[in-house]
């Protein structure tokens, strides 16, 4: 089921179906303890394509669907390694890295940006890898102290790309011209938790 905007914004539209829009590829787990060390590892690959000549309405742009064109915001591998290690009775520490690879930009499917053009821009949200730490400690049965550190090194990361018309610039200013930008979901920046659990 897809969303076809009727607005230059993409806000006011309609959802419908589109034939034949396969989502296949294979999904691998590990886990194994090794001591006092527990390790996990999964890893995906999803070909998420359509399969049949089409339209897709995005924005202003009019995208031209062709079999075998990948659909906008899904990553064609994702990786997720994780590891904890019990230091000491009640003492915890963790990490994981969660990994994903470029996804299509929605309204860039085809590689244009103006439906009238036959040049081509490749406007890819870029792949990325976050790392995230954690530590827990049980002084006494039934009480815990965590800690959490997500997107440990702070870095600038977007999960999501779409091509639309903007009247403002780069710095925000309106210029009432609309022109096409991409706008992206930007990742969460660092952030920290400290927490206390009773049982």
């Amino acid at each position: 089921i897809l969303f076809s905007s009727v607005s230059s914004t993409g806000q006011r539209g309609y959802f419908r179906n589109f034939d034949r829009t396969p989502h296949q590829g294979v999904d691998l787990s590990w886990t194994a303890r090794i001591g006092a060390l527990d390790l996990s590892a999964s890893y995906s690959r999803l070909d998420a394509t359509y399969q049949a000549d089409g339209l897709l309405r995005i924005g202003e742009r009019n995208v031209e669907v062709r079999p075998g064109m990948r659909m906008a915001g899904l990553p064609k591998q994702t990786l997720r390694v994780s590891a904890d290690w019990q230091i000491a009775r009640g003492f915890s520490a963790g990490a994981d890295l969660q990994a994903v690879s470029r996804r299509v930009t929605l309204g860039n499917e085809d590689g244009r940006v103006e439906d009238d053009e036959d040049d081509t821009l490749d406007l890819s949200v870029p792949g990325y890898a976050v790392a995230n730490l954690r530590a827990g400690w049980s002084p006494l049965p039934g009480l815990d102290l965590l800690a959490r550190v997500n997107s440990a090194f702070d870095r600038r990361t977007a999960s999501y790309g779409a091509l639309a018309a903007t009247p403002f610039d780069a710095r925000g200013r309106w210029t009432g011209d609309a022109r096409d930008a991409l706008f992206v979901a930007p990742g969460a920046p660092r952030s920290v938790f400290v927490g206390l659990r009773l049982r």
